[in-house]
């Protein structure tokens, strides 16, 4: 997580990313949806988001999900594997080692 934030300085966007990996799934839901307003500028958490996908709770998925479209632009739903396809096609996660 340390290396999500290495260039983000903003509180706020700071906050949002840890809560991605709380042990509490409505504080995660919560999270992604905040990912969606703060928008494009933490790209960096779509591989959190995308093995946030296979959680139990189907409103974390959709979560997940909501907020990888708001970020990407890609509608690829809640299929993990078709993220995890399209993600390693990028360079922006290739390049800084985070497929």
């Amino acid at each position: 997580m340390q290396q999500l934030m290495t260039d983000i300085s903003n509180p706020r966007e700071v906050e949002t990313i840890e809560a991605l990996t709380d042990d509490d799934w409505q504080v995660r839901t919560a999270a992604a949806t905040e990912v969606e307003v703060i928008g494009a500028r933490v790209a960096k958490v779509v591989p959190v988001l995308i093995k946030m996908l296979v959680a139990e709770c189907w409103v974390e998925r959709r979560a997940a999900a909501d907020a990888l479209v708001a970020i990407t632009g890609q509608s690829l739903g809640q299929d993990a594997l078709a993220w995890q396809r399209w993600w390693r096609g990028q360079c922006l996660g290739c390049r800084d080692g985070l497929c």
